[in-house]
């Protein structure tokens, strides 16, 4: 989240006064959309918005991957590790898998990829994972979607689409339709409702956590999200500290790593714990602290008496950093 001072400066200068409301104000506003109290963790803009020193070098600016660089089972990448000035090949090249003997698509070896399929006449998927020897394996089918229309008052919907009218609104997924009332009750004496009710929930802003790591408008936003009320909790996620209640132990350091996770079956950890010693022999996972100086891993940066201020290289340099 952007810091407090950057958000004020933003919105003195670029919101429209008109449209407030009562009580409204730059400072009101960035009370949502920055994190609260002075430390809390925000990344300043303050780099972003003053002059870069590249705006004069447009001729050096170039799109390594553009070109046929890599070979034709291979996918290349941007070289993140290559900085301007430095002499060093801007791209890499890694390992991959076609996704067909005519297709131009590869997909890098190590991840997971969905490949379409039609079973009797449905749209379906197959999840396969793409190895180390740049070949589709280990493919699951997922459920098939039958993208057919749906039907309501004698018109024709089709899969995705919807239909407003008569205070309702509905909607069609998979030849299915849901519809939900957008007015009282009683105006619905003439009409029929074909299916069960949607998700309707409120405007208002009252915050809650899920165990998934994500932050949810409402506690009724959460529910239609198919989260149970053990699920969540009242307040935003990044007000929350994870290394609260930790189970690090004595030889170990609770240090907050945030993430949103797609499913509840895991427990999905907010935090990681560093183990304190040997902190050379330790793996190369560079991390950045409060004051933009980067480390080659967490445990080098508590070894320094250091503050966190997120994971990977640093997205700006430090100019005092010899």
């Amino acid at each position: 989240m952007i810091c407090r001072s950057d958000c004020i400066k933003i919105l003195s200068n670029c919101v429209d006064r008109s449209r407030l409301l009562e009580g409204q104000s730059p400072s009101t506003l960035c009370d949502v959309l920055s994190p609260p109290g002075i430390t809390s963790p925000c990344i300043s803009l303050a780099p972003f918005l003053s002059e870069s020193k590249y705006m004069h070098t447009a001729a050096d600016v170039t799109h390594p991957c553009k070109a046929s660089t890599c070979p034709t089972n291979e996918v290349c990448l941007v070289n993140r590790s290559c900085n301007y000035g430095e002499s060093c090949v801007p791209f890499i090249c890694i390992p991959g898998c076609r996704m067909g003997a005519v297709s131009q698509l590869v997909v890098p070896a190590g991840t997971y990829t969905q490949i379409p399929r039609l079973y009797k006449g449905k749209h379906c998927n197959s999840v396969c994972y793409c190895n180390k020897q740049g070949m589709i394996d280990n493919c699951v089918a997922m459920p098939c979607i039958n993208k057919g229309h749906c039907t309501v008052l004698g018109r024709e919907i089709p899969h995705q689409g919807h239909y407003i009218g008569n205070c309702t609104i509905c909607f069609c997924y998979a030849g299915e339709l849901r519809c939900a009332r957008t007015c009282p009750k009683e105006s619905f004496a003439d009409m029929e409702l074909i299916a069960g009710p949607l998700c309707t929930c409120s405007q208002y802003y009252s915050p809650v956590c899920g165990l998934n790591g994500k932050t949810y408008t409402n506690p009724c936003v959460a529910r239609c999200a198919g989260l149970k009320e053990s699920h969540f909790r009242p307040g935003s996620c990044s007000e929350m500290d994870p290394c609260r209640n930790n189970t690090c132990g004595s030889k170990k350091r609770c240090v907050p790593r945030r993430q949103v996770c797609l499913s509840l079956k895991k427990k999905c950890s907010q935090y990681i714990c560093v183990n304190k010693d040997n902190c050379e022999d330790k793996p190369y996972s560079p991390v950045c602290d409060t004051e933009n100086d980067e480390h080659p891993n967490a445990c080098l940066l508590l070894e320094k008496k250091r503050a966190l201020a997120y994971f990977g290289k640093c997205l700006v340099r430090n100019l005092n950093t010899h």
